[in-house]
């Protein structure tokens, strides 16, 4: 999870950013050739002003350099706690310098792009970015925390349009691509490695200052190893990554104070939780609507339990509001699953395929922000010490959904749907619905298992209660709040009470 986040928020920066930067170009560059530092300095305020930091960027940040037919733009400052090297192992202050070509008066294209070939945070960076993640955890300097990004190659060119309505398109190449966390946040230490990555983003401007974002990422070659002191090392590796974003009604006015009260030194704990709710749609007014889609070809995972592998495995979330209502949906899907270390008695249990999705429905924003706020960090230490009561208060009317769970065992497959509706007590009210091929044959498989009885007691009781329907066994199950639950017209609460 904390991979696809990282992601996540890569897709966003990337799209946002870039568009924003070349928002303000646009409307500079096309007004025609002017002086240097003037074209710099209007764009520095333009920046400013775009982002809502209320101050102009510092003199020497931006640099613009007119060649006749294009503008040279480098983007550099010494920033407090990053190490910045290039190609050669040189410290460098830069962060990115482009060429731009002017298109009519809408239009930018720009391409020699270059950025640092690698990236650390200083170990009292990486502490200040501990506390954002996770406050309470102890570090110190001595501990030597590290982050670390490295790539031997990269490339970034785009077309920017600064016409509402139109796409702009950024296109993003990289090989050799290294990422390192040691002694963070209490976290183990992490390797990633990653042969080639590419990255398409779109950024289309729907109203003012609001924009709809979509970004593409492919990782061919990736590979994980996580090292734990007590679990020893996680390796974790896969063919190819490919995760797809899409964003919409972003307000990159909103998002720049959140993510300034998330990262800025001198925010508290309450302000950084403050920034991180705004970003849950629906609530801080910052994104609209949020989707991402994870796909995972030839998964292979191994550590000291054993291991894994799945050929391709499949991963959205979503989330979105409308009248002050949040919905929030989450699909997995899974084919080709193996557990090359696992007695072959017990394989006949793995399923072939597996796939599920649920979704939230009617969700009151408000009362979600409020959940939020009840929701804090450990105030010392890795513990849960110091966390507050949570309020459930107007969850009332909220819908639960497994639209649909279906797993596949070849020999036995069973199918599931639940629907319930969270009442005024709080309870759940609703009904679900499970249907399986190959019952019997199932009982079969688990009678020649050790220590099989109470399994097999707990496989009868089912059969005893399901209904055949077309050669398959059913089980129409309805709940209500107040706690009574009756399976094909049986009441088991009854049922218990004797």
């Amino acid at each position: 999870m904390s991979s696809l986040l990282t992601r996540i928020a890569l897709m966003v920066s990337f799209a946002v950013a870039g568009a924003l930067a070349l928002f303000v170009l646009t409307g500079v560059l096309s007004e025609g050739r002017q002086q240097n530092d003037a074209v710099a300095d209007q764009l520095g305020r333009g920046l400013a002003a775009l982002l809502g930091t209320g101050q102009p960027f510092p003199p020497g940040l931006l640099t613009v350099r007119d060649d006749g037919e294009a503008y040279n733009v480098i983007i550099q400052a010494a920033a407090s706690g990053v190490i910045r090297t290039d190609e050669t192992g040189q410290t460098t202050d830069r962060w990115l310098s482009a060429v731009v070509r002017p298109e009519g008066r809408t239009r930018l294209r720009f391409d020699r792009a270059a950025f640092p070939a690698s990236i650390r945070l200083t170990p009292e960076a990486a502490i200040h970015l501990a506390g954002v993640i996770g406050p309470g955890w102890p570090s110190r300097p001595s501990d030597e925390p590290m982050i670390a990004l490295r790539t031997q190659s990269r490339s970034l060119s785009g077309l920017y349009d600064n016409d509402p309505g139109r796409d702009s398109r950024f296109e993003l190449r990289a090989e050799g691509i290294e990422f390192d966390t040691r002694h963070f946040a209490g976290w183990p230490d992490r390797h990633v490695a990653i042969g080639r990555a590419s990255g398409l983003s779109r950024f289309r401007q729907t109203a003012a200052g609001v924009a709809d974002v979509g970004a593409e990422v492919t990782l061919d070659g990736y590979t994980s190893v996580t090292e734990n002191p007590v679990l020893g090392a996680l390796r974790v590796s896969a063919r190819q990554v490919v995760t797809a974003g899409e964003f919409g009604s972003v307000m990159p006015g909103r998002l720049t104070a959140a993510l300034s009260a998330i990262f800025a030194h001198n925010s508290d704990a309450a302000a950084r939780r403050a920034g991180l709710r705004s970003l849950v749609p629906g609530t801080g007014g910052v994104i609209g609507n949020i989707k991402m889609d994870e796909t995972l070809e030839g998964l292979d995972i191994r550590g000291r339990a054993g291991a894994a592998t799945i050929d391709r495995a499949h991963f959205s979330i979503g989330a979105g509001a409308t009248a002050g209502r949040l919905q929030l949906f989450m699909e997995l899907a899974t084919g080709g699953l193996h557990f090359p270390d696992l007695p072959s008695q017990y394989t006949v249990f793995v399923p072939r395929s597996v796939t599920i999705r649920t979704a939230f429905s009617n969700l009151d924003a408000a009362a979600v922000d409020r959940l939020l706020q009840d929701l804090s960090f450990p105030d010392t230490g890795p513990t849960m010490t110091g966390v507050k009561p949570v309020n459930f208060n107007g969850l009332d009317g909220a819908r639960l959904r497994f639209e649909y769970f279906d797993a596949d065992l070849g020999y036995a497959t069973v199918t599931a749907s639940f629907d319930a509706t969270v009442a005024e007590t709080g309870g759940l009210k609703g009904q679900a619905d499970v249907a399986m091929t190959g019952l019997d044959e199932l009982m079969k498989q688990v009678q020649g298992m050790p220590n099989s009885g109470r399994v097999m007691a707990a496989l009868a009781t089912l059969k005893g209660l399901g209904k055949l329907e077309h050669e398959q066994i059913v089980w129409h199950i309805v709940f209500s709040d107040s706690g009574k639950v009756m399976v094909n017209g049986i009441d088991l609460t009854a049922l218990g009470a004797r």
